[in-house]
Order: C-alpha cells, then structure tokens, then sequence
C-alpha cells in the first residue's frame, strides 16, 4: 500500500499492516508461543506479491512450529 504521509509499506490480503519483530533474526523468528497470539506470523500464502512502489524480495521460513511463515527481505512478518 501506498500513503502520502507514510509512503509504502506492506499487508496483508486482507489489508492489515505488516510488522517485523526487533528480536527477530534474518530467516529466523524470536515470536513464539504466548507472542504469537498477539503478533500473528503472517503464514505463507499463495498469490502472493509485492505492490507497486515496494522494492525487495518475498521469501519463506520454517518455524520452529513447523509452519511456513512470510518474509520480506529475510525478514520475518
């Protein structure tokens, strides 16, 4: 998505803004358990795509859960 004040930042397919965590390392995500409750990883989907303006690579982790979790940059969202 695009805004004038905020410029160009991620969501998902239902609108929602796109987080990443600060204790997160590049291909490896810190949110696990009780933090995945409030801070739901963003699941890896398909039709998945970066919209206009947005520069960077889409990619995919193995959770310690076993899912497959999105990441923009090698970075977990």
């Amino acid at each position: 998505n695009s805004d004038k004040l905020l410029g160009n930042y991620l969501v998902d397919k239902s609108g929602m803004t796109l987080y990443t965590f600060k204790n997160d390392t590049l291909d490896q995500s810190k949110c696990t358990g009780d933090c995945t409750k409030e801070w739901s990883p963003l699941l890896n989907e398909a039709d998945m795509a970066l919209g206009l303006g947005l520069t960077g690579s889409l990619g995919a982790i193995e959770r310690s859960d076993g899912q497959i979790q999105t990441t923009y940059n090698n970075q977990p969202l």
